[in-house]
C-alpha cells in the first residue's frame, strides 16, 4: 500500500585477480560475492519516512601469497574458502520539517564474520579514553545529512558520520602465520560541507569540502618497530588524515548524453610512529581530474570513455649509496641511503578507458554485452606504476601495467 514500500535485490559474482612483481611477489585471488540487501520503508506522515534494512555482502575466498618477509626471504602461504564479508542492519529516517529542508539521521551495524575482536558498543568518532568494548566482532556507526535550499536551485549541504570496514589488503593483515589474527575493523570519521547549482533540468554543479579521519589501519612492520625474529609482519596502531575539495560538472541522463567533469584537490598523511609526525601518504593524490562521457546509440548501443589524470604517485629518493668491502657472496655489496620519505613523485598517471555495449531486448528478458577496454593510452603513454634501481643504485627504471580488454555478458529476467 502506500504507507510501506519493500525493496530487495539479490546478486552473485566471481572474479579472479592475479598480481605478480618479476614472478617472485605473488598474490592470486578467487572469489565469489554474494550480495543481499533488503529495505522496508514506512510512510509515518507527510514529512517523515522510516527506512529499515539488511545489507549483506559475503566472499568466498581462495587466497594464494608470496610475499617478502625481510632479510631477503619470501613467505608463501595457500587458504580456500575463507569467508569474508559485512552482515549488517540499518535504520534511517527520512524527515522534512518543511519543504525545502530534509534531515537524516540514521544508525548502522556491520558484523565481520573472518574477524576476532572486540567492537564497539558506541559510534566511534575518535579514540575514547574510556572502554566502548563489547565481545561482538563488529561496530555500531550513526549517519547525520542534511539539506536546506536557501534560494530555488540553490542547496546547502552538510555530513557527519563514522564507519568501519575490514582491515586491508583482506586476508592479509589477519593471517594465522604471519598477520594478526585478532586485528580490529579500520574506523574513520567524516565531515562534508557542500553547495549544489541545479543550472537546467539536466545540468547541475556541486562542489565540497571534507575532512577525513582514519585509526586502527594496518601498518606494515618496519625495523624500528619490532625485533627481527617476530614473525607478525602488520601491526594495527596506523593513523591518517585526509582533506580536500571536490567539484563536479554534471549532465544527467538525457535522450542521448550522461557526462561529467570531476576534479578533486586533496591531500592524505599518515602518522609515522617513529617520528611522531604526519607524513605525506604513499598513495596521496593531490590533483585528479577525471572526465567520463556516455552515449545512447541507435538499435540500443551504447559507446562511452573515461579520461583521469592523477598526480604521481609520493616515492622516496634514493641520495647516495654505501659500498661494503669484502662482503660474502651472499650479501649485496651496495644498500641505499635515503631522502626524506615521500618526498618525491613519479611521473603522473595518465588514462583513457573505452566502453561499448549491447542489449538485446526479447519479450520477457534482457540480454546485455559489454567489451571494456581498460588504460588503452598504455598505446602512447606508459603511466610509471613503480620505481626500481640496479644493483649498485647508479640507475632507476619505472614499470607500467596494462590491463587486457574485458568482455561480459548479463541476463535480466
Amino acid at each position: 500500500n502506500g504507507m510501506l514500500q519493500n525493496r530487495f535485490r539479490y546478486s552473485i559474482g566471481y572474479s579472479e585477480n592475479r598480481f605478480s612483481v618479476f614472478g617472485t611477489v605473488k598474490s592470486i585471488n578467487d572469489f565469489f560475492v554474494h550480495h543481499l540487501r533488503e529495505q522496508l520503508t514506512i510512510s509515518l506522515s507527510e514529512h517523515t519516512k522510516l527506512n529499515l534494512g539488511t545489507d549483506i555482502n559475503l566472499m568466498i575466498l581462495d587466497l594464494d601469497l608470496t610475499i617478502p618477509a625481510g632479510a631477503n626471504m619470501l613467505v608463501r602461504s595457500h587458504d580456500e574458502n575463507w569467508l569474508f564479508g559485512t552482515i549488517g542492519g540499518y535504520a534511517f529516517l527520512e524527515y522534512k520539517p518543511v519543504e525545502n529542508l530534509q534531515i537524516i539521521p540514521g544508525l548502522r551495524y556491520d558484523f565481520y564474520p573472518e574477524l576476532d575482536y572486540n567492537g564497539g558498543f558506541l559510534p566511534e568518532f575518535w579514540d575514547y579514553e574510556f572502554d566502548n568494548t563489547t565481545r561482538f566482532n563488529g561496530d555500531p556507526s550513526f549517519r547525520l545529512n542534511g539539506r536546506y535550499e536557501f534560494i530555488k536551485n540553490h542547496t546547502a549541504k552538510a555530513a557527519v558520520g563514522n564507519y568501519t570496514q575490514t582491515p586491508e589488503p583482506v586476508g592479509q593483515v589477519i593471517h594465522k602465520d604471519w598477520g594478526d589474527p585478532h586485528m580490529p575493523s579500520t574506523k574513520a570519521a567524516h565531515y562534508v560541507l557542500g553547495y549544489e547549482w541545479r543550472i537546467t533540468e539536466l545540468i547541475s554543479a556541486d562542489i565540497q569540502a571534507y575532512l577525513n579521519r582514519q585509526w586502527d589501519i594496518p601498518r606494515w612492520v618496519e625495523q624500528e618497530d619490532l625485533p627481527s625474529n617476530r614473525n607478525a609482519l602488520w601491526l594495527r596502531d596506523g593513523k591518517g588524515r585526509m582533506r580536500g575539495m571536490e567539484l563536479m560538472l554534471r549532465h544527467n541522463q538525457g535522450e542521448r548524453f550522461l557526462g561529467w567533469l570531476a576534479y578533486t584537490l586533496s591531500q592524505s598523511k599518515r602518522y609515522n610512529p617513529n617520528t611522531d609526525n604526519y607524513e605525506i601518504y604513499g598513495n596521496d593524490q593531490t590533483h585528479h581530474l577525471q572526465l567520463v562521457a556516455s552515449w545512447r546509440l541507435k538499435r540500443d548501443w551504447d559507446a562511452g570513455f573515461r579520461l583521469q589524470y592523477v598526480t604521481g604517485k609520493p616515492t622516496t629518493p634514493i641520495t647516495g649509496r654505501t659500498e661494503w668491502e669484502n662482503m660474502s657472496f651472499f650479501f649485496e655489496p651496495f644498500t641505499p641511503i635515503e631522502g626524506e620519505r615521500n618526498s618525491t613523485r613519479l611521473d603522473p598517471a595518465f588514462q583513457i578507458d573505452v566502453r561499448v555495449d549491447k542489449k538485446f531486448i526479447f519479450e520477457k528478458w534482457i540480454l546485455s554485452t559489454y567489451i571494456d577496454i581498460q588504460n588503452l593510452s598504455w598505446l602512447f603513454y606508459k603511466t610509471p606504476e613503480t620505481q626500481t634501481y640496479n644493483y649498485d643504485f647508479t640507475n632507476k627504471t619505472t614499470t607500467s601495467m596494462i590491463i587486457l580488454p574485458a568482455l561480459g555478458v548479463r541476463a535480466e529476467f
